[in-house]
């Protein structure tokens, strides 16, 4: 059996697609189609992430031997640096929709308080068309990543280290801040509607509630785009842990 034929056999037991196969080996879907007809040969950094896709050994892929066993592999997901960053891109602007389109119906609301009411709640619909077109975009965009979050993954150690110490810097900063948008959530809508409201004058009581509003919306977009980022790095770098916590 050749080499493109063991290919061709294995995508189709494991169920995976040439565009599947193709994703998780950053190459296009042509190149697998050549391999697979024996038309071209793969890198050598191919081969080995075949190699843990199929739970294979390399012997079996490059030899003529039909016997698959040998000291197996792990079984995983082999996840590149290339696919790491692009989950990690992808995740990161998700989340961003996310956060900016739940602040802005938070905050928008602030023109309610500080218009006239016609034209306080004509700007609010559209602030609400706004994130709903957010929201929307979020669900056309898809998952292209749903295996990362669905199977155990493989590094290779030195990026998987490199992965750890990254998620390490960024929990310590990102937690305080997380904490930070928890205070400024609470003083918005606990402080100064109490508080604020004694203290201000007549009249200004819409201007005290418009403030409130805006800096709720200000915590909101921070805490869910911080706590959001910082999950997805999690995945990545503790992802043998969360693969325990699940069985």
């Amino acid at each position: 059996m050749t080499f493109g034929e063991k290919i061709q056999k294995l995508r189709k037991e494991a169920g995976i697609s040439q565009e599947e196969l193709s994703f998780q080996l950053q190459v296009s879907r042509q190149a697998i189609s050549k391999w697979e007809n024996d038309k071209g040969y793969p890198e050598t950094e191919k081969i080995i992430k075949m190699s843990k896709i199929f739970h294979v050994t390399l012997d079996y892929l490059l030899s003529d031997s039909e016997n698959r066993n040998g000291n197996e592999t792990e079984k995983g997901l082999y996840v590149s640096q290339e696919m790491a960053s692009g989950f990690l891109l992808h995740e990161t602007l998700k989340y961003r929709k996310m956060a900016f389109a739940i602040a802005l119906l938070l905050a928008g609301a602030a023109f309610i308080f500080i218009i006239n009411e016609t034209a306080g709640i004509l700007l609010y619909l559209i602030v609400m068309i706004v994130s709903i077109a957010l929201f929307v975009s979020i669900l056309l965009t898809g998952n292209p990543y749903r295996q990362i979050k669905q199977e155990a993954l493989l590094f290779d150690d030195v990026f998987k280290k490199e992965l750890l110490s990254n998620y390490m810097e960024k929990r310590k900063k990102y937690h305080v801040l997380i904490v930070g948008s928890i205070v400024l959530f609470c003083i918005s809508f606990l402080v100064l509607p109490v508080v604020g409201l004694e203290l201000v004058s007549d009249g200004g009581e819409e201007m005290m509630l418009a403030i409130s509003m805006i800096m709720g919306g200000v915590a909101v977009y921070f805490f869910i785009y911080l706590l959001g980022t910082l999950r997805s790095y999690r995945l990545l770098a503790k992802n043998e842990e969360i693969q325990k916590g699940k069985k």
